[in-house]
C-alpha cells in the first residue's frame, strides 16, 4: 500500500484555518426564492423553539377535553405546523431580517419592490 506524501505547501494550506472572506467568496451563491425560503424556513423554526418553549408548561393531565397520551404524541407535529403557519402569514419579522443579511453576505442588490 502507497503511503501519500504532502508537501510544504500542500500540507500547510491543509492546516491553515479559512479567513472568513476567503470562504464567503466560495460559498456557492443562492438566487432571491432560495434567500426568501431560507428566510421563511428560518423565521418557522425560530417560532417553533419559542412556541415549544412556551408549551411546555402547560399542564398535560388527562382532562375530559383534551391531555393525555395524545397531545404528548401529537403536539410537537401541532406547533411545528404553528411555526410554519405564523412564518408563512407575515411572521414576526426575523425573515425580513434574516433575508438582508443574506443578501448583504452575498453582495447581491435587494430588489426595490421588496422593500428595506
Amino acid at each position: 500500500m502507497e503511503t501519500a506524501s504532502l508537501n510544504a505547501a500542500q500540507l500547510s494550506s491543509l492546516t491553515r484555518p479559512l479567513a472568513g472572506a476567503d470562504a464567503l467568496s466560495r460559498a456557492p451563491r443562492m438566487n432571491a426564492q432560495e434567500i426568501d425560503r431560507t428566510a421563511r424556513e428560518f423565521e418557522a423554526m425560530t417560532i417553533q423553539q419559542m412556541l415549544n418553549f412556551m408549551m411546555s408548561e402547560i399542564d398535560l393531565s388527562d382532562t375530559p377535553f383534551g391531555g393525555g397520551m395524545g397531545e404528548r404524541a401529537f403536539r410537537p407535529m401541532l406547533v411545528e405546523e404553528y411555526g410554519k403557519a405564523f412564518a408563512t402569514n407575515g411572521g414576526i419579522g426575523i425573515a425580513d431580517a434574516v433575508r438582508r443579511e443574506m443578501l448583504k453576505m452575498q453582495e447581491v442588490p435587494q430588489n426595490p419592490a421588496q422593500g428595506a
